[in-house]
């Protein structure tokens, strides 16, 4: 499961291999987990929505990108950091600039289970085709039937909620 948590990480791990690094290589690394629907303005937003938070609570003494940066590099590891960013997870929530960050990763999240799905109505169909007859076999058919159209009609509604996100369920 994707998560804006992970989003973040990566953005932390980019600041510990390069500790000069700018708020674009930031907003890249953390668009390499958010990748859908998430532009480098939502990425940037985000990160200046977070310095101002970590400013607010006291942790930078100003909401700049930099600031940030060197509350990262001043942990004791990346995992700290990370740390920091969960415990302040329910005020980061409630940043606006959050929510397109949680609405990437529900679509990628969505497209991966709706192909999952498409994955396992194929392996049903190959299970019915090989069965052989008999009692057995059309009790196993008719189970993998039913299965597929369950599996149909879970993928109907994923689709209708990327529809829902996207405007077009196949996207």
């Amino acid at each position: 499961m994707t998560d804006i948590q992970q989003a973040y990480r990566a953005g932390i791990d980019a600041v510990v291999l390069d500790n000069a690094l700018n708020r674009g290589g930031f907003a890249d690394a953390i668009r390499t987990v958010l990748t859908a629907q998430f532009s480098n303005a939502d990425a940037t937003g985000w990160i200046d929505a977070i310095a101002a938070l970590y400013e607010s609570v006291g942790i930078i003494n100003n909401p700049t990108y930099n600031n940030l940066r060197g509350s990262i590099i001043n942990a004791e590891s990346a995992d700290e950091a990370e740390g920091l960013f969960s415990a302040l997870s329910a005020s980061i929530s409630q940043l606006p600039e959050t929510a397109p960050a949680v609405t990437s990763a529900q679509l990628i999240d969505l497209r991966d289970e709706r192909d999952n799905i498409d994955a396992a109505i194929t392996r049903c169909q190959d299970i019915i085709d090989a069965e052989p007859g008999g009692t057995l076999g059309r009790l196993v058919k008719e189970v993998l039937r039913n299965g597929k159209d369950l599996l149909r009609e879970e993928k109907r509604a994923v689709r209708e909620q990327i529809q829902f996100i996207t405007g077009d369920p196949d996207n």
